[in-house]
């Protein structure tokens, strides 16, 4: 596994048993099911490695939870927004000359979803997509996974999948944030009834990873942190 977490948080990385949703829930992008986590038995422990590195999340032009709508639109421009069942946007770009798809995606004003493809070819909607300059995704991948991989190069990268098919390799880890004093004091300001005891942020990450003839022609990276939530809750 890859990369060191700062000590202050506390990972709690919860295996999962994952399963394919009811025929017609689907991932709106691409034809496909979607997977749904199942929460099974698991064996949790304080560590401060994380299942997947938080730089998975980092991209050369966008950071997952930190980039907004607005900037992606100031910087590649007007796009349609074509949002899936959880999301309020979802743009798509495609790079010229390349031809690389990139759609970022959000629930709120905030992008928690990025994914990138090695053309539109496979996309459900690729009318809907716009033109961006070539160079537009410098370096097309996040912190070593990239187009073109092999499965093999995924496996030594992330480590086993969760929950892999004939054309997917699925990954996921929830996370417990704790929050700092000045956070709590932050929260209380706020909500004068916030308790006083542990609190935590709750985070979810998940990969997807797409393959075709054992190449990875996209991936979708997701990362959401909730509002937070208190020990025992």
């Amino acid at each position: 596994m890859r990369g060191n977490m700062l000590a202050a948080l506390v990972f709690w990385c919860m295996m999962f048993l994952a399963q394919g949703v009811a025929a017609g829930d689907t991932e709106h992008w691409f034809d496909e099911h979607d997977f749904k986590d199942v929460r099974g038995d698991f064996t949790g422990s304080e560590t401060t490695d994380a299942e997947l590195d938080a730089r998975l999340f980092v991209l050369p032009w966008l950071t997952l939870e930190k980039t907004s709508e607005r900037e992606v639109l100031d910087r590649f421009g007007p796009a349609p927004s074509r949002p899936g069942r959880e999301d309020r946007f979802s743009h798509c770009y495609v790079e010229s000359g390349s031809g690389v798809a990139a759609l970022p995606a959000g629930r709120g004003d905030t992008v928690i979803q990025v994914t990138l493809a090695d053309s539109t070819r496979r996309l459900r909607h690729p009318e809907a997509c716009a033109s961006v300059p070539a160079g537009s995704f410098p370096a097309a991948g996040a912190d070593g996974l990239r187009l073109g991989m092999t499965r093999d190069e995924v496996v030594r990268l992330l480590g086993e999948p969760l929950h892999e098919d004939a054309r997917r390799l699925y990954y996921a880890c929830n996370a417990l944030i704790p929050l700092t004093e000045a956070e709590k004091q932050r929260q209380r300001a706020m909500h004068p009834t916030f308790p006083a005891g542990d609190s935590y942020f709750s985070s979810e990450r998940s990969v997807t990873v797409r393959l075709d003839r054992g190449r990875v022609f996209s991936f979708t990276l997701r990362s959401n942190t909730a509002a937070p939530g208190f020990a025992g809750l």
